[in-house]
C-alpha cells in the first residue's frame, strides 16, 4: 500500500478535522504543519471560531443564515455594544464571504433604533443562529435585553453549554413589558456546564426577580447536573438553592445583586451546600453580616468574598484554610456601630499569609491602619479600595506639605504591587495643570514600588486607569491605559470570580 501524506489529502478532510478543533490557537498549531493546511484553516477556519460583535450587523447576520456550511464552524458568539467595546471579531478574510459581506460602520448607538429595524435585526439574528450547530458558548453584554427569538434560537444549538445573559431591561419596542422574562424559553434549556444571568436591578421592577426565580431554579437544581460556573442573583428562593443544589464539578460560585432574608435556616444551608461541594475554588456569598457559615471543608478554595461580612475569623476558622487563599474580597477594615474594630480584620489577615489579591472595605483609615494592612500583606500584588472617599483628595498643594508622602510610604510598603485602585483620588478637573498633578503623583507612586504599573485615578464621579511607563526601571512618564488593557485591570475582573459580570469577553485574574 502506497503510503500518502496528510498534506496530499482532499481539501475536504481537512475541513472535517478542523471541525474538531474549537479554539483558535489549537487551529494555528495545526496551520502549521503544512502549508496545504494553513491554506485551508487560514483564513476559513481560524476567522469563524468565535464572533464578537453588535447586534445592528445585519447583513453579517443574514449571510450567515444563508451559508450554513459556513455559519457551523463557529462555537462562541458574544453579543457586544460596539459604541462602547471596540474588541469586535468578525469574519473580514473569509473565502466565502469575500466581495459579498457588507461589514458596513455600526451605529454608535442603540438610542435611534426603530421597532421595525429592531424586529428585522432580531430575525436575522435568530436565524444566524440557528445555523451554528456546534455553537457552544453563546453571550449577551448589551443594555438591550435580546428579544424572545433569539433566546428561543437558541435551542437548536445541541453543543451549546456555556450561556452568559445580561439583563438591563431596556426593551424594543417600549411596550412589552419585562416581566415575559418569567417565559422565557431560557428556562426551558438543559445540561449547561457555565451560566451567569446577571440583572440592572435599577432598571427593573420590584417584582422582576420572582417573575422568572422559580424557573429558573427549576432548570439548575433539575436539569443542569453538569454545573461547574454559575453566577445567579441573589435572590430569596436561595434558602431552596442551598438546602437542595448538587453539583459534584461546581467550581465556581458568585451572586449579584438581590437579597436573601437572614436567619439559622440560611445558615444551616449554606453550610449543608459547602460540606457537599468541596471542588469550589471560587466562591462569592450573598452579604450576611451576622453569618455562622465556614470554609474550613474547602480544600481547594482559592478566591473567597465573603460578602462585607464583619467577622472573618468565623469564615477562615485556621491558617491551614487560609494559607490557600490568593484572592480575598471584602476585607472590612470600617469602625462603625455595625462592625468590629479594624484590630479583628488585621489579625485575620494573619490566617491568609499567600494573599496576593485584596479588595478592602475602609472609611477614613488613619495612617498608621494603612501601614500595618501592608504589613500583614507583603506579598499583594493587586489592591482595591472599595470606597474611594475614605481620603482627602490629593492636590498640588497635599504634595507640597508632604501629606502625600504618607500614600507613597503606603506603597513602598508592597514592593510586588502592579494595581493599584481607588487610592488615588485627585482634586482636579483635567486642565492642563492638573495633567501635571497626575504625572507627580504616579512619579511618587513608581518610586515606591517598581513593580507597580497600573493606578486607578478618581476625580468628583470619574475614574480613569493610568499605566506608568518606565525605561529602564526608571520612572518615564505615563498615559491613560489603553482599551486592550483595561479588559485585565478592572477590579471587578480580579480573581475570575464573578462569572459573566465583568464584561466581554470575561475578565479572570490568573498568576
Amino acid at each position: 500500500m502506497t503510503f500518502q501524506p496528510f498534506s496530499s489529502q482532499p481539501a475536504e478532510l481537512f475541513d472535517s478535522v478542523c471541525a474538531f478543533v474549537e479554539q483558535p490557537r489549537d487551529l494555528l498549531s495545526f496551520a502549521l504543519t503544512c502549508k496545504r493546511v494553513c491554506h485551508a484553516i487560514i483564513p476559513d477556519h481560524i476567522e469563524l471560531r468565535h464572533i464578537r460583535c453588535d447586534f445592528l450587523r445585519e447583513s453579517l447576520w443574514q449571510k450567515l443564515a444563508n451559508s450554513p456550511a459556513v455559519a457551523s464552524r463557529i462555537t462562541s458568539l458574544e453579543i457586544i455594544d460596539e459604541s462602547r467595546l471596540v474588541n469586535a471579531i468578525v469574519p473580514t478574510h473569509v473565502a466565502q464571504f469575500v466581495d459579498r459581506l457588507d461589514l458596513s460602520a455600526v451605529p454608535l448607538s442603540t438610542s435611534l433604533i426603530m421597532p421595525l429595524d429592531f424586529a428585522s435585526q432580531m430575525q436575522a439574528l435568530s436565524n444566524a443562529i440557528r445555523s451554528m450547530v456546534n455553537l457552544g458558548r453563546f453571550a449577551w453584554a448589551t443594555d438591550v435585553t435580546p428579544a424572545d427569538r433569539v433566546v428561543d434560537s437558541l435551542k437548536s444549538c445541541e453543543k451549546l453549554d456555556d450561556i452568559h445573559i445580561l439583563y438591563k431591561g431596556r426593551v424594543f419596542p417600549p411596550q412589552p413589558a419585562i416581566s415575559n422574562i418569567g417565559a422565557s424559553q431560557l428556562w426551558d434549556l438543559s445540561n449547561l456546564r457555565r451560566f451567569s444571568f446577571t440583572t440592572g436591578d435599577s432598571r427593573l421592577p420590584s417584582d422582576f426577580h420572582a417573575a422568572y426565580n422559580i424557573r429558573m431554579l427549576d432548570m439548575l437544581l433539575q436539569h443542569c447536573p453538569n454545573l461547574e460556573d454559575l453566577h445567579i442573583p441573589r435572590t430569596h428562593g436561595l434558602a431552596l438553592f442551598f438546602s437542595h443544589g448538587l453539583w459534584p464539578h461546581l467550581k465556581r460560585l458568585s451572586f449579584g445583586y438581590g437579597d436573601i432574608p437572614p436567619g439559622e435556616e440560611n445558615d444551616a444551608g449554606i453550610q449543608r451546600f459547602l460540606n457537599t461541594h468541596l471542588t469550589l475554588e471560587r466562591l462569592c456569598l450573598p452579604d450576611h453580616s451576622q453569618a455562622t457559615w465556614s470554609i474550613s471543608g474547602l480544600p481547594n478554595l482559592k478566591a473567597l468574598d465573603a460578602g462585607m461580612h464583619l467577622d472573618l475569623s468565623n469564615v477562615v476558622p485556621d491558617v491551614t484554610v487560609g494559607e490557600k487563599l490568593e484572592f480575598l474580597s471584602c476585607v472590612n477594615f470600617t469602625t462603625s456601630s455595625r462592625c468590629s474594630c479594624p484590630g479583628g480584620s488585621l489579625a485575620f489577615l494573619q490566617r491568609v499569609p499567600n494573599l496576593r489579591v485584596m479588595n478592602v472595605f475602609c472609611s477614613k483609615p488613619s495612617n498608621e491602619l494603612l501601614v500595618s494592612i501592608a504589613e500583614a500583606v507583603p506579598r499583594l500584588e493587586r489592591l482595591h479600595f472599595e470606597r474611594w472617599t475614605f481620603l482627602d483628595a490629593i492636590s498640588a498643594q497635599s504634595i507640597k506639605l508632604g501629606i502625600f508622602a504618607k500614600r507613597v510610604e503606603f506603597v513602598s510598603r508592597l514592593p510586588r504591587l502592579t494595581h493599584l485602585s481607588q487610592f488615588a483620588a485627585l482634586n482636579i478637573n483635567l486642565e492642563p495643570d492638573d495633567t501635571r498633578l497626575i504625572g507627580l503623583v504616579m512619579e511618587g507612586f513608581a518610586s515606591a514600588s517598581k513593580s507597580l504599573k497600573f493606578v486607578e485615578v478618581r476625580w468628583t464621579s470619574r475614574a480613569k486607569w493610568v499605566t506608568i511607563l518606565r525605561d529602564d526601571d526608571k520612572y518615564n512618564g505615563w498615559c491613560y491605559t489603553t482599551v486592550s488593557d483595561l479588559e485585565n485591570v478592572r477590579a471587578r475582573g480580579w480573581g475570575g470570580l464573578y462569572l459573566g459580570v465583568t464584561g466581554i469577553p470575561e475578565q479572570q485574574w490568573s498568576s
